[in-house]
């Protein structure tokens, strides 16, 4: 049987995840043992994490000189204070990508300050370091950010930019003639399921099922997730798959939906870079991405069914409050009502 999209994902990342492993501390291997009923998706970011906590301290005085490889004693955390540690998040502030220093989000900021509290914890608990300093940090606060979805004449924008040539160089026409059908389904399948987009460059042919206006998707943690699509998508689906899939030359043996141009499954950059360029065509003052189209679908749903739990199985959330976001536009709305009914109290001048 030929290897599926989640099973390559899967070896790719095993794989990676092992190769730095092999770079950190030998001691640092019982942890990463401990973590095996983790995702390996979380391995690896934990792997990613605690590789650059050990590169910090390869520059410090007192670390130098010391082989860090083939240190087998977690004891060596114990050589680090508080001040130390502050020191090193300090650093994840900013981060250089080739010429630039760009600024980390909170967000990272904040998972590998609770990786390195995690790898402390572990190692305090099973003995093997006497004092566990990391307990003593803070893990930087995520801002909440508003959802951003978008109105139904944005929508109409972007859809109308992934069909228009209007404005595209020769060579950009003739690309566009072989693609704009998969983008276009691409689209109305985030916005028609609320997919997330790992979860579509996922989808195999097998997985649709037209009669059923239905695809069998895998979730995150692998689970297997029947979702129906409306008329609109079905429509956009079954023209990519009759009709334009072909012109993406694909193999007989390859069952994945979405092609890119170099005849394989697509992937998740591709899909985004996607999305982001027919944004900018459509002229929307929106930084888009396809989880904002999922935020899109998301707060559509809500509006149209006031059902808070159809909103969660519908995004396959685990916890109700993770869908609540998802709600804050319906109260900018009631918000806005009661500024205007306001008016009765003002007395006529």
């Amino acid at each position: 049987m030929p290897q599926t999209y989640e099973d390559e994902i899967y070896i790719s990342q095993t794989k990676l995840a092992e190769e730095i492993i092999r770079e950190l501390p030998d001691f640092c291997a019982s942890f990463f043992t401990h973590l095996k009923g983790k995702s390996v998706r979380t391995r690896l970011q934990y792997a990613y994490d605690i590789k650059r906590f050990f590169s910090y301290l390869k520059t410090q005085p007192g670390f130098r000189d010391i082989n860090m490889k083939s240190t087998r004693a977690a004891g060596i955390l114990d050589k680090l204070t508080l001040k130390d540690i502050q020191e090193y998040l300090d650093t994840l502030e900013y981060y250089s990508s080739g010429a630039e220093i760009m600024r980390s989000s909170p967000s990272s900021r904040a998972r590998k300050a609770s990786s390195l509290r995690s790898f402390y914890k572990y190692f305090y608990k099973i003995g093997e370091i006497e004092h566990d300093m990391a307990q003593l940090i803070d893990v930087p606060d995520i801002p909440s950010h508003p959802v951003v979805a978008l109105d139904a004449g944005q929508v109409q924008r972007l859809l109308e930019a992934v069909k228009s040539e209007e404005g595209l160089s020769e060579k950009e026409r003739s690309r566009h003639d072989i693609t704009f059908q998969r983008d276009f389904a691409i689209v109305m399948t985030l916005l028609g399921t609320g997919i997330r987009v790992s979860e579509l460059v996922g989808m195999n042919l097998s997985d649709i099922d037209f009669e059923e206006a239905s695809i069998i998707i895998r979730r995150k943690g692998g689970d297997l997730d029947e979702v129906f699509f409306p008329m609109e998508t079905e429509v956009a689906l079954r023209d990519y798959v009759n009709n334009g899939r072909n012109r993406l030359s694909p193999s007989p043996d390859n069952n994945a939906v979405f092609l890119s141009l170099q005849h394989t499954r697509i992937t998740v950059r591709s899909v985004q870079l996607l999305v982001k360029k027919y944004s900018q065509r459509a002229g929307l003052n929106v930084r888009l991405t396809p989880h904002k189209l999922r935020s899109t679908y998301a707060t559509n749903l809500y509006e149209e069914t006031d059902d808070l739990y159809l909103v969660r199985d519908a995004l396959h959330h685990a916890n109700v409050q993770t869908t609540t976001k998802y709600t804050r536009m319906d109260r900018d709305h009631k918000r806005e009502a009661a500024s205007k009914s306001s008016s009765i109290f003002q007395p006529d001048m």
